[in-house]
Protein backbone atom coordinates (compact mmCIF):
# COMPACT_ATOMS: atom_id res chain seq x y z
CA UNK A 1 0.00 0.00 0.00
CA UNK A 2 2.66 2.15 0.87
CA UNK A 3 4.36 1.89 -2.66
CA UNK A 4 0.94 2.24 -4.53
CA UNK A 5 0.97 5.61 -3.24
CA UNK A 6 4.60 6.70 -3.77
CA UNK A 7 3.90 5.48 -7.18
CA UNK A 8 0.46 8.14 -7.98
CA UNK A 9 2.57 10.72 -6.56
CA UNK A 10 5.38 10.53 -8.30
CA UNK A 11 2.86 10.44 -11.69
CA UNK A 12 0.66 13.04 -10.57
CA UNK A 13 4.22 14.90 -10.16
CA UNK A 14 5.44 13.72 -13.22
CA UNK A 15 1.62 14.82 -15.47
CA UNK A 16 2.07 18.43 -13.69
CA UNK A 17 5.13 19.20 -15.60
CA UNK A 18 4.16 17.48 -18.68
CA UNK A 19 0.38 18.30 -19.57
CA UNK A 20 -1.14 21.45 -19.37
CA UNK A 21 -3.25 22.54 -17.24
CA UNK A 22 -7.57 21.78 -18.96
CA UNK A 23 -8.55 25.19 -18.31
CA UNK A 24 -5.61 26.22 -20.82
CA UNK A 25 -6.59 25.10 -24.27
CA UNK A 26 -4.08 24.53 -26.92
CA UNK A 27 -4.52 27.00 -29.49
CA UNK A 28 -3.36 26.17 -33.11
CA UNK A 29 -2.52 28.72 -35.65
CA UNK A 30 -5.59 28.50 -38.33
CA UNK A 31 -5.58 29.21 -41.79
CA UNK A 32 -6.19 32.94 -42.58
CA UNK A 33 -10.15 34.31 -43.63
CA UNK A 34 -9.87 34.94 -47.26
CA UNK A 35 -12.71 37.64 -46.94
CA UNK A 36 -9.75 39.42 -45.22
CA UNK A 37 -7.68 39.82 -48.28
CA UNK A 38 -7.32 43.22 -49.63
CA UNK A 39 -7.72 43.86 -53.46
CA UNK A 40 -5.30 43.02 -56.33
CA UNK A 41 -2.77 45.54 -56.89
CA UNK A 42 -2.48 47.54 -60.23
CA UNK A 43 -0.38 45.47 -62.99
CA UNK A 44 3.40 46.99 -63.28
CA UNK A 45 4.68 48.65 -66.56
CA UNK A 46 5.24 46.64 -69.47
CA UNK A 47 9.07 45.59 -69.67
CA UNK A 48 11.43 46.60 -73.23
CA UNK A 49 10.90 45.18 -75.94
CA UNK A 50 12.87 42.30 -77.14
CA UNK A 51 15.50 42.15 -80.04
CA UNK A 52 14.41 41.87 -83.28
CA UNK A 53 13.90 38.24 -84.36
CA UNK A 54 15.72 37.42 -87.46
CA UNK A 55 14.71 37.55 -90.95
CA UNK A 56 12.26 34.85 -92.58
CA UNK A 57 12.87 33.23 -95.77
CA UNK A 58 12.01 34.62 -99.23
CA UNK A 59 8.93 34.13 -100.69
CA UNK A 60 8.39 32.69 -103.98
CA UNK A 61 8.57 35.17 -106.84
CA UNK A 62 4.88 36.30 -108.02
CA UNK A 63 3.17 35.48 -111.67
CA UNK A 64 4.73 37.68 -114.76
CA UNK A 65 2.87 41.25 -115.48
CA UNK A 66 -0.07 40.82 -117.84
CA UNK A 67 1.82 42.89 -120.35
CA UNK A 68 1.08 46.85 -121.63
CA UNK A 69 -0.86 48.58 -124.40
CA UNK A 70 0.18 50.62 -126.84
CA UNK A 71 -1.43 52.55 -129.98
CA UNK A 72 -0.77 52.74 -133.31
CA UNK A 73 -1.59 56.03 -135.10
CA UNK A 74 -2.88 55.83 -138.78
CA UNK A 75 -3.48 58.99 -140.92
CA UNK A 76 -6.05 59.81 -142.85
CA UNK A 77 -6.08 58.50 -146.43
CA UNK A 78 -8.26 58.08 -149.64
CA UNK A 79 -10.76 54.93 -149.45
CA UNK A 80 -8.74 51.96 -148.91
CA UNK A 81 -5.66 51.22 -146.17
CA UNK A 82 -4.62 53.67 -144.41
CA UNK A 83 -1.05 55.03 -143.74
CA UNK A 84 0.56 54.81 -140.67
CA UNK A 85 1.77 58.00 -138.88
CA UNK A 86 5.46 58.63 -139.53
CA UNK A 87 5.36 55.83 -142.80
CA UNK A 88 7.35 57.73 -145.61
CA UNK A 89 4.10 57.28 -148.33
CA UNK A 90 3.13 53.81 -148.67
CA UNK A 91 0.12 52.92 -147.42
CA UNK A 92 -0.07 50.18 -144.18
CA UNK A 93 -0.92 47.20 -146.54
CA UNK A 94 2.96 48.32 -147.76
CA UNK A 95 4.12 49.35 -144.89
CA UNK A 96 2.20 47.58 -141.91
CA UNK A 97 2.86 47.78 -138.25
CA UNK A 98 4.73 44.68 -137.24
CA UNK A 99 3.96 42.97 -133.83
CA UNK A 100 6.71 42.02 -131.08
CA UNK A 101 4.96 40.10 -129.39
CA UNK A 102 1.66 37.59 -129.32
CA UNK A 103 -1.24 40.02 -127.97
CA UNK A 104 -5.12 40.90 -129.13
CA UNK A 105 -6.58 44.69 -130.27
CA UNK A 106 -8.04 45.95 -127.54
CA UNK A 107 -9.67 49.56 -128.64
CA UNK A 108 -10.00 51.78 -131.57
CA UNK A 109 -10.39 55.68 -131.62
CA UNK A 110 -11.06 58.20 -134.17
CA UNK A 111 -11.19 61.97 -134.56
CA UNK A 112 -12.29 62.98 -138.34
CA UNK A 113 -12.59 66.53 -139.38
CA UNK A 114 -15.52 66.89 -142.56
CA UNK A 115 -17.81 68.98 -143.87
CA UNK A 116 -21.24 67.56 -144.46
CA UNK A 117 -20.25 63.89 -143.94
CA UNK A 118 -23.47 61.87 -145.75
CA UNK A 119 -25.78 59.03 -144.11
CA UNK A 120 -24.22 55.78 -144.45
CA UNK A 121 -22.17 53.27 -142.96
CA UNK A 122 -18.78 53.55 -142.52
CA UNK A 123 -16.70 50.34 -141.99
CA UNK A 124 -12.91 50.35 -140.30
CA UNK A 125 -10.96 47.02 -140.24
CA UNK A 126 -7.99 45.84 -138.50
CA UNK A 127 -6.07 43.24 -140.55
CA UNK A 128 -3.07 40.97 -140.38
CA UNK A 129 -0.99 39.96 -142.69
CA UNK A 130 -2.60 40.90 -145.79
CA UNK A 131 -0.39 40.24 -149.04
CA UNK A 132 1.28 43.33 -150.95
CA UNK A 133 -1.18 42.99 -154.37
CA UNK A 134 -4.53 43.16 -152.50
CA UNK A 135 -6.42 46.46 -152.51
CA UNK A 136 -9.00 44.89 -150.07
CA UNK A 137 -8.51 42.49 -147.48
CA UNK A 138 -10.04 38.82 -147.91
CA UNK A 139 -12.50 37.63 -144.39
CA UNK A 140 -9.47 35.52 -143.13
CA UNK A 141 -7.42 38.66 -142.69
CA UNK A 142 -9.95 40.97 -140.40
CA UNK A 143 -9.65 40.71 -136.86
CA UNK A 144 -11.48 43.23 -136.21
CA UNK A 145 -14.69 45.26 -137.86
CA UNK A 146 -15.99 48.97 -136.42
CA UNK A 147 -18.69 50.62 -137.92
CA UNK A 148 -19.69 53.82 -138.00
CA UNK A 149 -23.40 54.82 -138.93
CA UNK A 150 -24.39 57.87 -139.36
CA UNK A 151 -28.40 59.11 -139.60
CA UNK A 152 -27.88 62.70 -140.38
CA UNK A 153 -25.29 64.68 -142.09
CA UNK A 154 -22.86 65.98 -139.91
CA UNK A 155 -20.27 68.74 -140.05
CA UNK A 156 -17.80 69.28 -137.58
CA UNK A 157 -14.92 66.81 -136.00
CA UNK A 158 -16.34 63.42 -135.28
CA UNK A 159 -14.50 62.11 -132.15
CA UNK A 160 -15.39 58.36 -130.96
CA UNK A 161 -13.84 55.27 -128.98
CA UNK A 162 -14.96 52.02 -129.11
CA UNK A 163 -13.83 48.72 -127.12
CA UNK A 164 -14.77 45.06 -128.04
CA UNK A 165 -16.36 45.11 -124.29
CA UNK A 166 -18.49 46.99 -125.21
CA UNK A 167 -21.75 45.80 -125.62
CA UNK A 168 -24.16 47.14 -128.40
CA UNK A 169 -24.30 50.88 -130.32
CA UNK A 170 -22.20 53.86 -128.45
CA UNK A 171 -22.16 57.38 -128.68
CA UNK A 172 -20.47 59.19 -131.07
CA UNK A 173 -19.42 63.53 -130.38
CA UNK A 174 -19.13 65.85 -133.02
CA UNK A 175 -17.74 69.59 -132.30
CA UNK A 176 -19.03 72.42 -134.48
CA UNK A 177 -17.51 74.40 -132.14
CA UNK A 178 -18.69 72.50 -128.99
CA UNK A 179 -18.99 69.28 -128.43
CA UNK A 180 -22.68 67.67 -128.63
CA UNK A 181 -23.69 64.16 -129.19
CA UNK A 182 -23.39 63.37 -133.30
CA UNK A 183 -26.54 61.35 -135.08
CA UNK A 184 -24.47 58.53 -135.34
CA UNK A 185 -23.32 55.55 -133.30
CA UNK A 186 -20.44 53.36 -133.57
CA UNK A 187 -20.54 49.58 -132.82
CA UNK A 188 -17.45 46.68 -132.46
CA UNK A 189 -17.77 43.03 -134.07
CA UNK A 190 -15.05 40.73 -133.25
CA UNK A 191 -13.87 38.58 -136.38
CA UNK A 192 -11.29 36.61 -134.68
CA UNK A 193 -12.25 35.62 -131.15
CA UNK A 194 -10.74 37.40 -128.39
CA UNK A 195 -9.27 40.15 -131.51
CA UNK A 196 -6.34 38.09 -130.94
CA UNK A 197 -2.77 38.28 -132.80
CA UNK A 198 0.63 35.94 -132.69
CA UNK A 199 4.03 37.69 -132.35
CA UNK A 200 5.31 39.29 -136.50
CA UNK A 201 1.71 39.92 -137.53
CA UNK A 202 1.85 42.95 -140.13
CA UNK A 203 -1.12 44.98 -138.67
CA UNK A 204 -2.98 47.07 -141.35
CA UNK A 205 -6.29 49.41 -141.16
CA UNK A 206 -8.55 49.47 -144.09
CA UNK A 207 -11.21 52.08 -144.12
CA UNK A 208 -14.76 52.23 -146.82
CA UNK A 209 -15.85 54.24 -148.05
CA UNK A 210 -13.55 56.95 -148.08
CA UNK A 211 -14.08 59.64 -145.40
CA UNK A 212 -11.46 62.48 -145.80
CA UNK A 213 -7.60 62.48 -145.80
CA UNK A 214 -8.05 64.92 -142.22
CA UNK A 215 -8.36 62.48 -139.50
CA UNK A 216 -6.25 60.17 -137.26
CA UNK A 217 -7.43 56.80 -136.01
CA UNK A 218 -5.72 55.10 -133.31
CA UNK A 219 -5.53 51.20 -132.94
CA UNK A 220 -4.78 50.13 -129.04
CA UNK A 221 -3.38 46.55 -128.90
CA UNK A 222 -2.24 44.55 -125.94
CA UNK A 223 0.59 42.22 -125.62
CA UNK A 224 3.27 40.47 -123.07
CA UNK A 225 5.95 43.12 -123.99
Amino acid sequence: MFHMNVYNYYLRLFQSFILPPQSCPVIFPSSPNLADIGETGATGATGETGATGTAGVTGATGPAGIGSTKSILFGGSNAGFQRIAGSPGADSQVIPYVTTASGNVVGFSCSISINNLAIGNYVFQVCGDVPLNLSAPSSSQILSTISLVTTASITGTIAFSIRPTDIGPQPVKVFNPNPIVAPATVTWTSSISGNAFARNTALSLYAIPNITQVAVYSVSISSNI
